[in-house]
């Protein structure tokens, strides 16, 4: 029996499209994950993860994830292997949202040739329209953003050289990561936010692994009445990254 049109749309966004000459290589949820990186002593090509932060907050920032979204998943086919994780991020990560993988290298005979450039960007923008798709009806809960629990989510699939895309404007909102938006917060409150996370084992070894915040705050320094203090959520995700060891970048990268 055939699904009906919405029914076939509802799959498709739990799912990300595998793009390039081989057969469909996004898992969809709940299937068997594939681990990055290969076999043998040389480091492998990085590959990448992207956390998208679909919490009520971001109702403004999710404008331009497609474009940051595209320009991450270049880099990673022109730089890297072209692997890329998804992890859906609100309310819990960690039971809601299993990761989605797709390619977006070139098929591999076309490595180094001059066919590589174009099939990078047939499969970016494949990649980057159903991320589009998925933005439109997210398949998690929206309030809340678990964002240290996305990341933790993130890590288990992650490797040293690996690169982690934060699609989100920082507002972390979870019981143990703590409520930004209604905190006061001194480095005496981030630090007790710290631990809280290390006894829920949410403090992940990130060595190596470079995490780019390009929306931080991307949104008027007044949410809903409160005053966001854009100096205090930095310094909360710079303890973090201190903490999980991770390089942080804040801000778009070129």
């Amino acid at each position: 029996m055939y699904r009906s049109a919405r029914a076939r749309k509802k799959a498709r966004r739990r799912q990300l499209t595998a793009i390039g000459a081989a057969a469909a290589m996004a898992a969809a949820l709940g299937l068997a994950f594939v681990a990055f990186g290969s076999g043998g002593s040389a480091a492998p090509p990085p590959s990448g993860c992207v956390i998208l932060d679909v919490s009520e907050s971001t109702s403004e920032a999710r404008s331009r994830y497609a474009s940051e979204f595209a320009k991450f998943a270049t880099a990673i086919a022109d730089e890297g292997s072209g692997e890329i994780c998804v992890v859906v991020a609100a309310a819990d990560p960690v039971a809601e949202s299993a990761p989605l993988f797709t390619s977006v290298a070139p098929a591999p005979g076309s490595v180094g040739t001059p066919k590589a450039p174009g099939e990078i960007e047939r499969n970016v923008a494949t990649a980057t329209a159903t991320i589009e798709e998925l933005l439109e009806d997210p398949p998690v809960r929206q309030r809340g953003s678990g964002l240290v629990e996305a990341a933790s989510v993130a890590s288990e699939h992650m490797h040293t050289g690996d690169r982690l895309l934060f699609l989100s404007d920082g507002l972390q909102w979870s019981d143990a990561g703590g409520h930004l938006m209604k905190m006061e917060l001194t480095p005496a409150t981030i630090a007790e936010q710290m631990q809280k996370l290390r006894e829920a084992d949410l403090l992940p070894d990130m060595k190596g692994i470079d995490v780019n915040f390009p929306l931080l705050l991307f949104h008027p320094q007044s949410y809903h009445g409160h005053v966001v203090s854009a100096t205090k959520i930095r310094a909360y995700w710079e303890d973090w990254a201190a903490q999980t060891g991770a390089d942080l970048t804040i801000g778009s990268t070129n």
